[in-house]
């Protein structure tokens, strides 16, 4: 039977290859964590951007601010750092002490530091990841009024179009320990509604933006659904996932983009791009209960979710060969005071 400094060295090789934490390294803390449940509000003010100023439109959105209502869990990818590897260990332990009673290293010295110290390898190399979950949702009521709308829009001036919202967002985040924060990366989904300029654009040359440089011939305000399934990364403090942390405040940011789509009576759920920011700023405070097993993390700042989202579609060409597109595009902010409880354990 191969001895347990050979075990050591072989569990060595694995974890090297798992995580390229120098060996030297200090371990780190233990996360006292197993998965958390938790809730919150956000009362946010939806602001949203008009596009097409520059050529004479004049839009003004008047959306009344909303709780937003969150939820979310959490739990350990593993079982827990030392629970995981003890478990490992112990099992290949015991099948050598069943053939070598003598290296069994509950039975010796050596072999209890030995254990210690291959434990402790597999910790620092390996550590812990948590897999985290988010719902977010609110419905948000206002108007939306043309106050010019330049040569090419439809609406008459002071046309109204009444905002009437169910919004939406959801994350799945994968998020390990870096020093002092959490590094994550995942997928975010956004959903919303609202009235919005869908134009004419006939392209005649290069540009910036959506399109390429040209004229906008028509425009209408119709009612339209916004979709976007994007790559989401970013540093979050691990109060995000109620763990403890000796610091009174927190800052988490986050960024993702990907594929998006706008759908109205002229538009097609033809893909498009999306993307943005999210961060936060506050402060935190946690109690601990339960024989410290049990852990309730208050959380309250301010936030600012920042989307933008952009549609295209190639509709033909006018009669001087001209390309004529379909356009529409939305770039909304989201920003307010939030508070929200997490209980982990």
């Amino acid at each position: 039977m191969p001895s347990l400094p050979l075990i050591a060295i072989l569990l060595s090789a694995v974890a090297t290859a798992l995580h390229a934490t120098p060996v030297g390294a200090a371990e780190p803390a233990a996360t006292y964590f197993g998965g958390a449940l938790g809730g919150e509000l956000w009362y946010a003010d939806w602001s949203s951007e008009n596009q097409w100023s520059k050529e004479g439109v004049d839009i003004e959105y008047d959306i009344e601010p909303s709780f937003i209502q969150g939820y979310h869990t959490a739990f350990v990818r593993y079982a827990g750092r030392h629970h995981t590897t003890a478990l490992a260990l112990n099992y290949l332990t015991s099948k050598l002490s069943k053939d070598t009673p003598a290296a069994d290293p509950h039975e010796n010295g050596d072999g209890k530091e030995t254990y210690r110290q291959i434990q402790a390898l597999l910790d620092q190399r390996i550590g812990n990841g948590y897999v985290h979950c988010q719902v977010m949702r609110a419905e948000f009521d206002g108007t939306v009024r043309i106050t010019s709308g330049g040569n090419a829009f439809d609406p008459a001036k002071g046309d109204r179009f009444p905002v009437k919202t169910q919004w939406f967002k959801a994350d799945t985040l994968y998020l390990k320990e870096v020093g002092e924060a959490l590094g994550g990366i995942g997928l975010r989904y956004i959903s919303y509604n609202k009235p919005e300029a869908t134009s004419r654009f006939v392209a005649g040359g290069p540009g910036d933006g959506l399109t390429t440089g040209g004229d906008l011939v028509a425009g209408e305000i119709l009612e339209t659904t916004y979709r976007g399934y994007y790559l989401l990364f970013g540093i979050l403090d691990k109060s995000y996932l109620g763990i403890p942390t000796e610091m009174p405040a927190f800052f988490d940011a986050l960024f993702y983009l990907g594929v998006a789509t706008a759908k109205n009576d002229v538009l097609e759920d033809h893909d498009g791009f999306g993307g943005g920011v999210e961060a936060s700023l506050g402060l935190k405070h946690s109690y601990r209960f339960l024989g410290d097993r049990g852990k309730l993390t208050l959380r309250a700042g301010y936030r600012v979710l920042y989307n933008k989202i952009g549609n295209s579609q190639k509709e033909g060409t006018d009669e001087h060969g001209n390309e004529v597109f379909r356009v529409t595009e939305t770039i909304d902010t989201w920003h307010g005071p939030f508070a929200g409880l997490t209980l982990s354990f």
